[in-house]
């Protein structure tokens, strides 16, 4: 990064952590490359499709699931978290693991 800074090269840093930040960024895109209206399009049919696989799953039972990070710290993902939490109990190893209530 500091290169490119240096260069003194234009670029567009994108770092997206929810949906929302990605259909912000396909719209910043699109308009960086003069198709705005086309970015529009793409953002309504990446919305209509999360909307339209929200409602077909729904009614599913919402797994647990694990995983291991890099400090070797036990993590939880809760049905309906957007984020991944230390997790207090229990021992997990391996791949994350993900189990249906």
């Amino acid at each position: 990064m500091a290169e490119i800074l240096k260069a003194g090269a234009r670029f567009l840093g994108l770092a997206p952590k929810t949906l929302a930040d990605i259909y912000t960024d396909v719209a910043t895109i699109a308009g960086v490359m003069g198709v705005a209206n086309r970015g529009e399009q793409v953002v309504a049919a990446m919305q209509e499709e999360t909307e339209r696989m929200r409602t077909q799953t729904e009614r599913l039972p919402r797994p647990r699931c694990s995983a291991r990070n890099g400090a070797n710290r036990s993590l939880l993902r809760n049905p309906g978290s957007r984020s991944w939490s230390k997790r207090r109990e229990g021992k997990f190893a391996g791949a994350p693991a993900c189990n249906t209530p």
